[in-house]
């Protein structure tokens, strides 16, 4: 459930990319027009592959090995245990 949440979520993080993507370009040269339609495809694959290492971490996380009942110390008294009336 949450890796398709991650999935649909790309909507939202392509739109965020894409234009820090465009804001990282300004300094080494500049933006052109066309820039903006080539870094769609890459905010969109860079959007999922985040969201999904996102998702990831918080499942792996949320994993831990089972632990050990403790073993019961006390014996609880049967029928062949128990004293005779």
């Amino acid at each position: 459930m949450l890796r398709n949440y991650a999935l649909t979520f790309l909507a939202v993080t392509s739109r965020v990319l894409v234009p820090v993507f465009l804001l990282v370009q300004v300094p080494f040269g500049g933006v052109d027009a066309g820039s903006a339609e080539t870094l769609i495809p890459v905010g969109q694959a860079a959007g999922w592959i985040i969201n999904l290492l996102v998702v990831e971490l918080l499942l792996r996380r949320g994993q831990r090995p089972p632990t050990r009942s403790p073993r019961r110390t006390k014996r609880f008294a049967t029928r062949r245990d128990a004293p005779a009336a």
